[in-house]
């Protein structure tokens, strides 16, 4: 898991009345049809777009492209 990606899914559904846990699991869909899978795309994708923003920094900060190895179970 992302660091932080199980902390941001536990915050919304134990501070928000009215949502349910998930997986962290793929949704469907990336503009969710419903509750479930409007939360798994906003932790996953989010997530996902915060580490492609980090990897462009980096690599304008450094002046060229890096690779980014990824790992555990997640990584796929």
């Amino acid at each position: 898991i992302v660091p932080g990606m199980g902390v941001s899914l536990d915050a919304l559904t134990q501070r928000a009345a009215l949502l349910s846990s998930v997986s962290l699991e793929p949704p469907a869909h990336v503009v969710g049809r419903d509750t479930a899978e409007c939360l798994q795309s906003g932790v996953l994708y989010g997530a996902a777009a915060m580490l492609d923003g980090l990897v462009d920094r980096v690599e304008v900060e450094l002046g060229e492209k890096v690779t980014v190895a990824v790992t555990g179970g997640y990584g796929k």
